[in-house]
């Protein structure tokens, strides 16, 4: 149920369903190291190339702990403790983008008008924004801003693709702020916009 460390969610996306809950009072989501996908978890459908990883306004998510089993469980070190993100559905992803046509189209999303959200200590990874539905499917693979204001730290976005921002994508009333982050290993296979 989220309420130690031994007790966690076991799907990133159930502990963001609680935390939207009316009168949750979470402040903070604290992941632990391991692989999250967009499409595990009670209220998504498997497979679904349309589920993504959306942030909450005021809720920041912070990727990077040692978890249960850890002497310190509170520990944090996202480099040791690698938290990844991915949009590898079926576990089938190749060399050189191959196989990724059943990917998450994104990750991560910021959806939210008026929203100030908080992503850090996360690898994300595998998001592919390439095919229809064009618009905005076809923008930010790795992660999708579309409203409000995004903080984005100690983060690595690697081998995400999509027609315009592999990586990411800024459009929209959005605006992003990224620091002590890397971007490398991303593609963008057609028209320009905010993105990279």
């Amino acid at each position: 149920d989220g309420s130690t460390w031994c007790d966690a969610f076991d799907h990133l996306q159930d502990a963001l369903s609680a935390a939207r809950a009316p009168g949750s009072g979470v402040t903070a989501i604290h992941v632990a190291q391991g692989l999250y996908k967009p499409d595990q978890g009670v209220d998504v459908v498997p497979g679904d190339r349309e589920a993504t990883f959306e942030l909450i306004d005021a809720v920041p998510l912070y990727g990077g702990y040692a978890g249960c089993g850890g002497a310190d469980p509170d520990l944090r070190d996202p480099a040791l403790f690698e938290t990844i993100l991915s949009g590898d559905l079926l576990d089938n992803d190749g060399p050189d983008f191959a196989n990724y046509d059943e990917n998450s189209r994104h990750v991560v999303s910021a959806l939210t008008a008026g929203a100030e959200v908080t992503i850090s200590g996360f690898t994300i990874t595998a998001g592919d924004a390439s095919g229809p539905p064009l618009g905005s499917g076809s923008r930010g693979g790795g992660l999708y801003l579309y409203y409000g204001v995004a903080w984005i730290a100690d983060c690595v976005l690697h081998m995400n693709q999509g027609p315009s921002g592999g990586a990411m994508y800024i459009g929209g009333l959005s605006d992003a702020n990224v620091a002590s982050s890397v971007f490398h290993n991303n593609r963008t296979t057609g028209y320009g916009g905010r993105g990279g």
